[in-house]
């Protein structure tokens, strides 16, 4: 009968123990870390989505994708010259004017959902904006750029527009983890 006992607390007890594993496993997200050593920056994309880095003249330095599928939605980071922009917020108007420029001429619909404004993120001054390509097909976009040494760093996600509010949060996470290395 002693041994019976034993058993049945050993077995609550591994019951127990493996339902907090399996709620703590449940509530936590992994995410995926990109570091680029070369250019001094790291950002978290999400860990189920594929990470696919490109070449500096790509502009493009690493992309993340949800599904094999499809190329949208997506994060990613590219780094332009600052050219004449001596400010963040400039270069993110300059932006607004170049989308506004290629829409015309490719006849598509530019709607400026979040005009550029500043925001901080990790102690980084930046510009965030919002806006959507309309045309045959629908596409928001979120862009926050980072402005360091005469490069722009900018961290942007979309997605159909249709889906935006349900990528949004990946999104904001994924601009929120990005920091400049400490030298």
């Amino acid at each position: 009968m002693v041994g019976i006992k034993r058993n049945v607390i050993i077995g609550l007890s591994l019951c127990i123990v493996i339902s907090v594993f399996w709620i703590a496993k449940s509530k936590y997200v992994p995410r995926e870390v990109y570091v680029n050593r070369k250019y001094g920056f790291t950002v978290t994309g999400p860990k189920d989505w594929r990470k696919q880095l490109g070449s500096r003249g790509s502009k493009g330095i690493v992309v993340f994708i949800e599904s094999f599928d499809t190329t949208l939605p997506r994060l990613g980071v590219t780094i332009d010259k600052a050219g004449d922009a001596k400010t963040v917020l400039k270069y993110a108007n300059l932006t607004i004017r170049d989308l506004k420029n290629k829409a015309r001429k490719r006849q598509l619909r530019l709607r400026i959902l979040e005009r550029p404004h500043e925001i901080t993120i990790n102690g980084i001054k930046g510009a965030k904006f919002i806006y959507e390509i309309a045309g045959l097909i629908d596409v928001k976009h979120i862009d926050c750029k980072f402005m360091k040494k005469g490069l722009v760093f900018s961290v942007m996600g979309a997605s159909y527009s249709d889906d935006f509010k349900n990528y949004l949060k990946d999104f904001e996470n994924t601009i929120n983890s990005f920091s400049f290395l400490k030298k």
